[in-house]
């Protein structure tokens, strides 16, 4: 059998602990894993740790009974994010520990980035699957269990392994977007109980901004409609699930699929049952799209703004401008949609005083909520390996990855600007955004979080608390 595991986690102080946990969801690529692996016949189990804050023990414990009298193919890890690599490895070998000779994979953004490094630096890991795994994960069960498809794992694309002590990748394996319309339904039941979920209509995204890793290798696909509707008739209708979030990489971006999906969820009633989110690009939309969105349901978008001075949007191939930025929020306003904006600062080459500019354009915007995060040099990205190269004025200020953390961390150097100037600017805007807009209730709400220490722990550089990055009006 194969398991397919969210690892649990060990340290709580990490921004993607925060907010998780205050909403805990379901892996949702363990879930479409796990639809594959039953498309497929094979015997697997999901334990999802995260979702169901299960401790290190508790989870080697849940792999001991769903593999009882069973003998396991591999075990399949997911790690969610270069910050939780750590986090990931200390279970990986610990489940060695436990369970010797069970061959361990691991996939994600992070080991896809970097996999001759994830191998060396854990030693139990015996496979990295890069990218998408949904062939990868029947081919290693083939090998695995002597099926003769694939007698050796040089046979199996998208791969790396060690031959002989050495790391070594596989040739990369080609998109074949059929599969993924072919995925059925994700595996939530078998998950365990939410309260929100996070769903895809569609995997991948084709751009290549400077400062993302891009997890799907530039591709994209659109998923079955059927897959879709299935899975959200199970979140809202049999889990009463009133609350959740599409979020593809990209929402919209394939209009045709995204405009069926949004008819099919108003036909079927979901629409009227549950609210939900999604993150999309503010070139993605128009106000007739918006329109539909606030018909099927939609009370939230999340624009990856990043910047708005086009100088910069431009060195970090954003492809989009201020002036699309602008169109976008007032589209969203006059269809009655509340709006979060994703702001960086720190992108290459970045001055203060086009951050000031963001933030001037920011306040007037006015959106509902705001996320700012520093720069982090995520491996694979364009910022990385210049900061890897000490170019452009960047440069690795540390090598911890549990520091690689937009909210927490602190590894990426600026020659033009302090990464504490960068920190102090994020303040400002969150203070400025209020105070111009007379929105008290936010400001109170903002110092009621930063005294509590909930999100994050900046402000104590300052002499000044900690203090929170998620704010919302809601």
């Amino acid at each position: 059998m194969i398991i397919l595991l969210n690892p649990p986690f060990l340290d709580n102080e990490t921004s993607y602990h925060f907010n998780y946990s205050s909403a805990p969801y379901p892996n949702p690529a363990i879930g479409l894993l796990a639809a594959v692996l039953h498309q497929h016949g094979l015997d697997y189990a999901v334990i999802d740790a995260q979702l169901n804050a299960f401790s290190l023990n508790d989870t080697l414990a849940l792999i001991a009974e769903k593999s009882a009298g069973k003998s396991i193919a591999y075990i399949g890890v997911s790690n969610s994010a270069t910050t939780l690599i750590e986090n990931d490895m200390t279970t990986i070998r610990a489940i060695r520990t436990r369970f010797p000779g069970v061959p361990i994979v691991i996939g994600g953004a992070h080991s896809s980035a970097m996999p001759e490094r994830t191998l060396n630096d854990c030693a139990e890991i015996d496979v990295v699957a890069r990218f998408e795994g949904i062939q990868t994960v029947v081919e290693l069960h083939d090998y695995y269990t002597r099926g003769g498809n694939f007698p050796s794992l040089a046979d199996i694309k998208g791969i790396a392994y060690r031959n002989e002590g050495m790391p070594i990748r596989t040739p990369e394996r080609p998109r074949d977007n059929r599969r993924w319309s072919e995925v059925g339904p994700s595996r939530f039941a078998e998950m365990g109980p939410a309260k929100t979920y996070m769903l895809f209509t569609a995997i991948g995204c084709p751009f290549r901004c400077s400062y993302c890793f891009n997890a799907t290798n530039f591709n994209f696909s659109t998923r079955s409609i059927d897959a879709i509707i299935a899975e959200l008739k199970y979140v809202v209708f049999d889990q009463k699930c009133s609350d959740f979030w599409l979020i593809d990489a990209t929402f919209a971006i394939n209009r045709k699929h995204t405009e069926a999906v949004l008819r099919r969820m108003i036909d079927e009633g979901i629409a009227a049952k549950a609210r939900w989110a999604c993150t999309t690009r503010v070139n993605a939309v128009d106000d007739d799209l918006l329109l539909l969105m606030k018909a099927a349901g939609c009370y939230l978008v999340s624009f990856g703004v990043e910047s708005t001075v086009d100088k910069v949007l431009e060195r970090a191939n954003k492809k989009t401008s201020r002036d699309m930025i602008l169109d976008a929020f007032r589209g969203a306003r006059r269809a009655k949609l509340q709006t979060n904006a994703f702001i960086v600062y720190g992108h290459i080459g970045e001055t203060e005083a086009e951050i000031l500019d963001t933030m001037e354009t920011i306040v007037k915007i006015n959106p509902d909520e705001l996320n700012i995060g520093v720069m982090v040099p995520w491996p694979g990205t364009e910022v990385y390996d210049l900061a890897a190269g000490h170019r452009e004025g960047l440069d690795l200020m540390d090598a911890d990855f549990k520091k690689y953390d937009k909210y927490f961390g602190s590894v990426l150097k600026h020659d033009g600007i302090s990464h504490q100037r960068l920190e102090f600017l994020r303040v400002q805007t969150y203070l400025k955004l209020f105070i111009a807009n007379h929105r008290y209730a936010d400001f109170i709400k903002f110092c009621w979080t930063s005294r509590k220490g909930i999100y994050l722990k900046f402000f104590s550089r300052f002499g000044l608390g900690r203090t929170g990055v998620t704010i919302s009006s809601q």
